[in-house]
């Protein structure tokens, strides 16, 4: 296989270093097949998963590289994994291989503790971690530094924060020296990825504000009936229902086959058999509808879904994003993606393309931009699942009823569009903040080349640093570095500075120049 461009980015910056990196990708952007090429230029690699599914996933993506490798799993999963290879022409599971090993967490921890680990725990060994957002060190991952003393670890996860809020990086008791993003990814990953048709488009529907009372209730209660959410926005596609309890989610897929929908469920409490079943009449199309309790959050890949119902609150941004993950792959004849929320849980985490600066040494949180909205009678920020503005009584333009026509609250669809327009506003609001709390002086101005442009670099950071000590407000220097043309002309720096100005300059110097410049 070939490595799209931003995955051999990655793939150069993680192969190339020593640390413990933790590799951030989008869902559906490709992480297993950067997983499978380090795995298959190591030396010695373990790749490991926390789930079944996953497991064989990953190595279903090393046979398609070709590596042949064991596993450390059940036999049942084993054999998974060797019937998911058919695809690539031949199996390569290769038992007792001491080199390439594709394990689940359980069945390698298990091993360990009955001693019947067979292979040599002291060499170094790269060891990657797929899902790798549930590493800390006093759980069952972090059992792995013990076991493997002399490994480096390379983990990857498309949501680089836990729910509990514990911090991933080694700083903060975690596992992960640095995190590890491609640069076009860094902002607005979401957006970029569909734009390149690397995910596809997402329509949105969401309850109004009047499911505060519902959510703020002891019981479990919904906008809509999950039955009628899929009858009226994706009647006869694939989708699947995210469900609060193992209760519910067998009474869910039971009122959808009432319906005459073809639906299964699928929870922790049920024989590996039963759930593999469930997933490949899913994923065959035989299926519709496949009801869960956290058992397709991560790492699913069925790209043909077309549908996610979440019928289930919950206050992690983290467990949000992976839900939405779910159905943003590209599939043949696949147009977009259609989420209808029956909890408020968009109004409460934001759309899933919103932008998320990923930081290991401090958990993101829940995006703020889209709580407010702005009025466009009267101009009063709001929070945005409202459906009129507090001040003025005027309808939040951000929404356009459709009725769902049940004894049900009527659902309403966002309007993406107002939506983008109330977030360059945030993006310039939050910008002109930075601005005046901090220096951000434009690299792309500075004149020269080689040396001469490097120590012009040093000037200018001189300059505005003078210029903070005589008085001037960051903000007002922020602007003068990006707006003044005299500044792009390396004749200015030259005749007015010399380079011991590089270090330290005057504040009386810098004054000076500033002030001649604004006349």
């Amino acid at each position: 296989m070939i490595l799209r461009d931003y995955q051999q980015e990655i793939f150069d910056d993680a192969w190339s270093q020593s640390s413990n990196d933790l590799v951030q990708l989008d869902t559906g952007a490709g992480k297993t097949p950067i997983e499978a090429a380090l795995f298959a230029k190591a030396e010695c690699a373990l790749l490991i998963a926390h789930r079944n599914v996953l497991m064989v996933q990953c190595s279903t993506m090393v046979a398609r590289f070709g590596v042949s490798h064991d596993t450390i799993s059940s036999e049942f999963t084993r054999r998974r994994c060797m019937a998911a290879h058919r695809p690539t022409g031949r199996n390569h599971i290769q038992r007792g291989h001491p080199d390439k090993l594709v394990a689940s967490i359980d069945s390698l921890v298990s091993h360990h503790r009955r001693s019947r680990l067979t292979l040599d725990r002291f060499r170094p060994w790269l060891i990657l971690i797929d899902e790798a957002h549930h590493v800390v060190h006093d759980n069952k991952w972090g059992q792995l530094c013990e076991i493997f003393p002399n490994a480096r670890f390379v983990g990857f996860t498309a949501t680089p924060g836990r729910m509990d809020g514990a911090s991933l990086s080694v700083r903060n008791g975690g596992l992960f020296d640095r995190l590890v993003q491609c640069a076009w990814l860094r902002d607005n990953s979401i957006k970029k990825l569909i734009a390149a048709g690397r995910l596809c488009g997402y329509s949105l529907y969401t309850p109004p504000s009047g499911l505060n009372r519902i959510i703020s209730r002891s019981e479990v209660e919904i906008a809509d009936s999950p039955v009628n959410a899929y009858q009226c926005y994706m009647s006869g596609q694939q989708a699947i229902v995210m469900c609060p309890a193992i209760k519910n989610a067998r009474e869910i897929a039971g009122q959808f086959r009432d319906a005459g929908i073809s639906a299964a469920s699928i929870s922790s409490d049920m024989a590996a058999t039963d759930v593999w079943r469930a997933i490949d009449e899913f994923s065959s199309g035989r299926i519709n509808v496949l009801c869960n309790v956290d058992m397709v959050g991560e790492g699913f890949d069925v790209p043909g879904v077309v549908g996610l119902i979440i019928a289930r609150v919950t206050q992690s941004f983290i467990m949000y994003r992976q839900w939405i993950g779910r159905i943003l792959r590209p599939a043949p004849g696949k147009i977009q993606a259609i989420i209808v929320d029956l909890v408020g849980a968009i109004s409460l985490h934001g759309e899933p393309d919103e932008n998320v600066v990923w930081d290991i040494d401090e958990p993101p949180k829940t995006p703020k931009t889209l709580r407010q909205a702005p009025c466009l009678a009267c101009g009063r920020w709001y929070p945005i699942r409202h459906s009129i503005c507090p001040d003025c009584g005027a309808e939040n333009a951000l929404h356009s009823v459709e009725v769902v026509g049940s004894h049900y609250v009527n659902m309403l669809r966002l309007d993406t569009g107002l939506i983008e327009q109330v977030r360059r506003d945030v993006r310039k609001a939050e910008r002109d903040a930075h601005l005046r709390r901090e220096l951000d002086l434009p690299t792309g101005t500075v004149p020269g080349t080689g040396l001469i442009r490097q120590m012009v670099t040093r000037v200018r950071l001189s300059f505005a640093n003078a210029l903070i000590d005589g008085g001037v407000p960051i903000y007002d220097i922020n602007i003068f570095f990006r707006d003044s043309e005299t500044l792009r002309n390396l004749n200015f720096w030259t005749k007015n500075f010399s380079q011991v100005h590089a270090n330290k300059m005057p504040t009386a110097l810098a004054m000076r120049v500033y002030k001649q410049c604004q006349k």
